[in-house]
């Protein structure tokens, strides 16, 4: 009988170590999220779009790093209000009289609209509406630089060309925003109208840039420096976008204190608003919302302006949330005032367009203001 052995089995390599990849990173330049390996970090800094974006603008007469923004000193709240000091703010808002500019709505869009037409009336009927207030303070037609900030694609200076054609033709126009110019989406999204204004203004130049950086003297020095005034338009800035805003308006009004200055800004997204940022907290102060008003209340305040947002709400909750975004805006007036405009708010659409429906009308000449 033989005896059969079994054949040692072969000897199988050890597996290989897993190799570790290194954990990537991102690239360091504030905008630019790509992800990269830690050992090409350099290399991906010498060819960085964004990097290259913020040189070419830093390298521009009329940008000026954080100009528009806050004076700094108190910032955020580091606690939130008490309950108790929150309802007192609110029934402070609740004891507020005076013209509500944030008014519920009144009236209704137009039966059998589908939800895009609804949506593009609703912005037809705004920049309209925004276009005839500026006519009305008589700045076109003037050899004026307009500056339409968070222009999108430029469709509220399209409206204003249209409506007006003949008075646009000797007007020079800049489109600034701090995005890139719209290609418009398939069957949604609407091209850039820059091709279409360039047939009504004497020039039209397109800025990529964030409103905080923006001085408005120089740019119009650059792009008009032969131009008679300027005039400033936004149709819903979010937050504190409108306080830049105004803070880039007074400072070209003081640098070319010669020359007429007339703003038109619908503000929006007051629930976005800063307390670093915004242009008048004094008027807040004593405005008798609160003892010792401060960032926690002005938090609190933001908050609540959030109740506003529904035009079809007419309940003491609602209001209260309107009222407090009128004092938002009565304090951004106010501080236009003291910087020698002539200034008002105006509901320009009923809330059923937009319940965003205030527009901050402002205007200075040399020498004073002239009445609205």
């Amino acid at each position: 009988m033989l005896c059969v052995l079994p054949l040692p089995s072969p000897a199988r390599a050890a597996p290989a170590p897993a190799l570790v990849q290194p954990a990537l990173v991102q690239c360091p330049t504030p905008g630019c999220n790509t992800p990269l390996r830690p050992g090409r970090v350099a290399a991906h800094l010498l060819r960085c779009p964004v990097l290259a974006e913020i040189r070419r603008q830093e390298a521009q007469t009329w940008f000026v790093r954080g100009v528009n923004t806050g004076e700094g000193g108190e910032d955020e709240p580091e606690e939130p209000l008490t309950m108790e000091a929150a309802s007192l703010l609110e029934a402070s808002l609740e004891r507020r009289s005076g013209t509500l500019w944030h008014a519920p709505a009144s009236s209704a869009l137009p039966d059998g609209l589908g939800v895009n037409e609804r949506k593009r009336e609703r912005h037809r009927l705004q920049r309209r509406a925004i276009a005839e207030q500026l006519a009305e303070l008589g700045a076109l037609g003037r050899g004026r630089c307009i500056v339409e900030l968070g222009a999108g694609n430029g469709e509220l200076s399209l409206a204003l060309a249209e409506a007006h054609r003949d008075a646009v033709r000797s007007d020079t126009l800049v489109l600034l925003d701090q995005g890139s110019k719209p290609k418009g989406r398939s069957g949604h999204g609407r091209l850039a109208a820059d091709t279409a204004l360039e047939g009504h203004f004497a020039s039209v130049t397109r800025l990529k840039v964030g409103l905080e950086h923006v001085d408005l003297a120089a740019l119009r020095e650059e792009v008009a420096p032969s131009s008679s005034g300027l005039v400033v338009l936004a149709k819903h800035l979010c937050g504190a976008a409108s306080d830049y805003a105004l803070r880039a308006s007074v400072a070209a009004s003081v640098a070319a204190s010669a020359d007429p200055l007339e703003l038109l800004l619908a503000t929006c997204c007051h629930h976005r608003c800063s307390w670093r940022d915004f242009v008048n907290r004094p008027s807040l102060r004593s405005a008798g919302l609160a003892d010792g008003f401060g960032a926690a209340e002005f938090e609190r305040l933001c908050r609540v302006s959030s109740r506003g947002v529904n035009a079809q709400e007419s309940t003491v909750r609602a209001d209260v949330g309107r009222r407090a975004k009128d004092v938002l805006d009565e304090a951004r007036a106010e501080y236009l005032r003291s910087h020698g405009f002539e200034a008002r708010l105006s509901t320009f659409v009923d809330a059923s367009v937009t319940p965003e429906n205030v527009l901050l009308v402002a205007r200075r000449r040399r020498g004073g203001s002239e009445g609205l």
